[in-house]
């Protein structure tokens, strides 16, 4: 995992309220991932990735990867 993705793990942390974030963790399978958690990743791309992604596209993907392969393909540079 490279700089920009543990910067992503840590963000996406935080938000999850957990200590820690691997690329391989299913988004499903932590205890906080509900509606209002996904509001706050949108929240957080947007704001620190310049890329508007909707929940219905959230909730498609499985893994942290999927969701980070996802932002940084579709990422804006501010």
């Amino acid at each position: 995992m490279d700089e920009k993705g543990k910067q992503f793990c840590n963000k996406l942390a935080s938000i999850l309220e957990v200590k820690e974030v691997n690329f391989n963790d299913i988004l499903k399978d932590f205890e906080l991932w509900d509606s209002l958690t996904v509001l706050s990743v949108i929240v957080m791309i947007d704001s620190d990735y310049g890329k508007t992604v909707y929940a219905k596209e959230i909730m498609g993907f499985t893994t942290v990867e999927d969701l980070y392969q996802f932002v940084q393909k579709n990422e804006v540079h501010k």
